[in-house]
């Protein structure tokens, strides 16, 4: 092989290499800032950000080397239409989301007690949210749904692509010290499927990011870490409310907008 194949070969591969060595790191040095700067909203907020950005800059470099529009990752040319679809796929997880909380609670499933009044909650939502969509939907979307999905859907088929960045993601979790237990090593392959399949059928970024950050705020704030409600049938929410119902009307929903998808297509829009 001459100099010049190589060295032709190296470049294409440069971005790769770049994204999939940083984003292990990136997510240990967040932790190290984190346990750094403490516990207290402040510090998560701080922590967030920095891990935010940091994701920001490294997808953009990639971008950059590639020769790739952001649009490939599937974003939208007007930041309007983002926003819209953010928000679309907030809703699409909350409402059967809050449906199936109320299920619950009604069957006597599960249980939800304030501990704290509504201004300690709205206080708590204040930073809850931000820390979420910077430490998790926005980083974790943008490389995996967003850059490793996208340029897998160039080169295979869509249902292909989906399954190979859910496995890149457990993997991450993994490496990244996520994968702490059972119930980590049963949900988080399937959110990461549920997440790879909403990019795939509306073609948003943006839209999956709605779905991980609603779905993220909510299990978070019912915590008991944050120590604003008590809990019980925790487990059931978590199957019933946060992954089957929404899972299930998100289903329907896609399946009547998109009748005519073809899983077994590549995506023309990811390699522009």
């Amino acid at each position: 092989m001459s100099s010049t194949v190589r060295g032709g070969a190296i470049r294409r591969c440069l971005p790769a290499l770049l994204v999939l060595a940083s984003v292990v790191p990136l997510w240990h040095g967040y932790r190290m800032l984190a346990a750094a700067l403490g516990a207290e909203p402040a510090g998560r907020l701080g922590a967030a950000a920095a891990l935010g950005l940091a994701a920001i800059a490294l997808v953009a470099l990639a971008l950059r080397l590639e020769g790739r529009d952001r649009r490939s990752l599937g974003m939208a040319a007007r930041w309007r239409e983002d926003l819209r679809a953010f928000a679309g796929g907030a809703l699409l997880w909350t409402l059967p989301a809050a449906a199936g909380i109320a299920l619950c609670l009604a069957l006597g499933w599960a249980r939800i007690e304030p501990l704290a009044g509504p201004g300690q909650a709205v206080r708590l939502l204040a930073w809850l949210v931000p820390a979420v969509l910077l430490s998790e939907a926005i980083p974790e979307e943008l490389l995996f749904r967003g850059w490793l999905q996208s340029r897998l859907a160039a080169r295979f088929a869509r249902w292909l692509a989906v399954l190979l960045q859910a496995a890149a993601f457990c993997a991450f979790a993994w490496l990244a010290g996520a994968m702490t237990g059972a119930a980590q090593w049963m949900f988080l392959p399937g959110f990461a499927l549920i997440l790879g399949a909403v990019r795939a059928l509306t073609g948003s970024l943006w839209t999956s990011a709605g779905v991980h950050a609603a779905w993220m705020g909510v299990a978070q704030a019912l915590a008991p870490a944050n120590g604003q409600f008590a809990v019980e049938g925790l487990a059931t929410l978590q199957v019933v409310a946060f992954a089957l119902l929404p899972s299930a009307a998100m289903g329907v929903w896609f399946g009547i907008r998109h009748a005519g998808f073809d899983w077994r297509a590549r995506d023309p829009a990811a390699g522009a």
